[in-house]
């Protein structure tokens, strides 16, 4: 298509009052938008957002269609990251708003105006800006948390609109995010509870084969975990979550093991049983035999976690040992730690050391002490814990 084109077909899209024509010129927009990123790019530098706006902000009624592909249009155009000045992202976020605040709203623009706003904060977190995007969506009323969670269970794993995204991780990451606002501000309970509504989505989502929705369904989870509320956490047990999530431990170990940490950390004595129970154990020991860093580091938080219940539990039982910590010598977790305390790199060797103190003193190595850690060449003998978490 020749380029000179596009912005003659924006001018129509901005000022025709021949709605058929807008439509008919929205709906090919998008179809070379979605087609090729040039086309994209072509189309972001006729300054087309805030045509898009004013079309969305219309209330002319029997607009054909002409909403849903101008929102389709708009998602598009986002989903490329754009640079965009701050008023016209925090336009966007209220017109998209408005939208999903319509009463009776159609089904497809509500999804629609979601999804964007959910495109619209991923872009705007890979640009160091999605915490004043988030403020301003929460500012503007409950929007997302009212809507977002009932959206999960209607959720297609792919939108013909956005390419490469896929919908449901999307979905489940601006969740977390929004979550994990909520709980800075402490004003999170409702979000939770709307969010539990839908728990067994997020389970469905939580055992997915796709890689990506697993872990943001892993990290959901854990942002519900961290909120500490013991109701929360047991719905996420009631409902069959954990088993689900030591399974995960094979694949998404790092974002499994969070949840688990959280849970354990965070809940009841009576809950951080039930998830040894449910035998994470093993699969925690395995997961320090990783080759990734960051997934040893979360095995290991998840054990400081679970070692302390097994404590608790030996007192109230009148047992010898924590039994807890007999059952990470079983699974090869001390040998593997006595390991890394002698052997391991970027920290992991002192908290080993400190792991082992703690909960399996006659097993530390033999003057770990005078090894430096990569870390300034300070001493790996401490026995604090407090910089795993």
């Amino acid at each position: 298509m020749d380029a000179d084109a596009i912005p003659v077909l924006v001018k129509v899209l901005a000022s025709s009052a021949d709605l058929t024509l807008v439509h008919h010129v929205a709906t090919f927009l998008v179809y070379i938008a979605s087609h090729s990123a040039a086309a994209c790019e072509a189309i972001l530098e006729t300054g087309v957002i805030e045509p898009l706006l004013e079309r969305l902000r219309s209330k002319t009624k029997r607009q054909i269609g002409v909403p849903q592909h101008c929102v389709a249009l708009l998602m598009l155009l986002l989903s490329r990251n754009p640079l965009l000045p701050l008023w016209l992202v925090a336009e966007c976020v209220r017109v998209l708003v408005m939208l999903v605040e319509t009463a009776d709203q159609d089904r497809a623009l509500l999804q629609m105006a979601l999804l964007t706003l959910c495109v619209l904060i991923d872009t705007a977190e890979s640009q160091g800006q999605g915490f004043p995007l988030l403020m301003e969506v929460m500012r503007l009323g409950s929007v997302m948390s009212r809507h977002l969670p009932p959206f999960l269970p209607h959720l297609p794993s792919r939108c013909e609109y956005l390419g490469g995204y896929c919908v449901q991780a999307l979905v489940l990451r601006t969740t977390r995010r929004l979550l994990g606002r909520l709980i800075e501000g402490g004003d999170y309970r409702h979000f939770v509870g709307v969010l539990l509504e839908h728990i067994a989505q997020l389970k469905a989502m939580l055992a997915s084969a796709n890689p990506l929705i697993s872990k943001e369904a892993s990290f959901t989870v854990a942002a519900i975990a961290d909120t500490g509320l013991h109701g929360a956490i047991q719905s996420v047990i009631d409902e069959g979550l954990v088993p689900v999530l030591i399974e995960r431990l094979s694949g998404s170990k790092g974002e499994a093991a969070l949840a688990l940490y959280n849970i354990t950390s965070k809940g009841s004595q009576a809950q951080g049983e039930y998830v040894v129970e449910c035998g994470c154990i093993g699969p925690l020991c395995a997961v320090l035999y990783s080759n990734e860093h960051g997934e040893v580091r979360l095995a290991l938080r998840t054990l400081n976690g679970i070692l302390p219940v097994g404590e608790q539990k030996q007192a109230a039982d009148g047992l010898v040992n924590n039994p807890y910590s007999d059952l990470v010598h079983q699974a090869g977790g001390v040998a593997k730690m006595r390991h890394l305390a002698l052997h391991g790199t970027e920290g992991l060797d002192r908290w080993c050391v400190a792991l082992l103190r703690l909960y399996f003193p006659q097993c530390v190595p033999e003057r770990p002490e005078e090894r430096d850690t990569d870390e300034g060449g300070s001493s790996a003998g401490g026995s604090d814990t407090s910089d795993i978490e």
